[in-house]
């Protein structure tokens, strides 16, 4: 389905009858790497919502330029079209970064979290300037480097060595994200808050996902994230990297269940 905004057309994937969880994806993907999510999800009593965030696969934006409060208000305006008032969210890696931005905000309007391969801390000033190089490679040269550059960090060694076709599939998807919405989200991903300072405050359950051979996000952010906030449970892959819902599908789908059937 199609949900028209100011400046902008989201696509959201919409499988399944019961209780409504909301999965946002990471840079620069589309509702697409949740497929396996999706389809345990909405065969066990779940409603999946999975939008293609601004500027990726089927959903277009006009401009190059928005904040992470942007990407959350996208979210919720999709919940109340919906008539969703309370929900379950998970993000993956820069929806991680949405979710924190939900819940800072929005925090009455959830039910549990699932935080998968990323981050409670804003970029330092490293960070920063390697989000400013990326935004001028893409205005330059356009999107291949950009995309490029992270298709090396999302897998682990193990998933180069024995899984390529997901490697693959992964990298038709990245071909789907626009120019404009990698610019903006570089941008967004810039400039969001730190939230390291939110995490006790969250008291609703929350399960932690990541992959130990993570090239993107260090095992630390995890075990940060595990340690702050009370009721929250954590799952290390020993297998994955950053794509750990696809490269782990089977242990995370196991663990996402447990979790939200809990």
């Amino acid at each position: 389905m199609k949900i028209e905004l100011t400046n902008c057309s989201l696509y959201v994937h919409v499988k399944g009858d019961g209780e409504p969880i909301i999965l946002i994806h990471g840079f620069p993907l589309t509702h697409e790497m949740w497929e396996p999510q999706i389809e345990l999800l909405s065969n066990n009593g779940f409603q999946v919502i999975a939008p293609d965030l601004r500027g990726f696969g089927n959903s277009l934006v006009e401009m190059s330029e928005w904040q992470m409060d942007d990407f959350g208000n996208d979210i919720l305006c999709i919940a109340d079209k919906l008539n969703i008032k309370k929900f379950s969210i998970a993000g993956m890696s820069m929806g991680g970064y949405i979710t924190f931005n939900i819940i800072d905000r929005f925090s009455e309007r959830i039910n549990k979290a699932i935080l998968i391969a990323t981050k409670a801390q804003a970029d330092d000033e490293a960070g920063k300037n390697r989000r400013n190089e990326l935004i001028e490679l893409a205005k330059k040269e356009g999107k291949r480097p950009v995309i490029d550059a992270f298709k090396k960090i999302l897998f682990a060694p193990l998933t180069w060595e024995n899984n390529l076709d997901l490697i693959d599939k992964v990298s038709i998807i990245m071909e789907r994200a626009s120019l404009n919405g990698i610019i903006g989200s570089l941008g967004a991903m810039r400039d969001r808050k730190d939230y390291v300072n939110l995490l006790d405050k969250i008291n609703f359950p929350v399960l932690v996902i990541h992959g130990k051979s993570d090239l993107a996000s260090p095992i630390q952010n995890a075990e940060l994230m595990h340690q702050k906030i009370k009721n929250s449970s954590i799952y290390f892959s020993e297998i994955a990297g950053h794509m750990v819902n696809l490269e782990d599908r089977e242990n995370v789908n196991k663990k996402i269940l447990e979790f939200l059937k809990a």
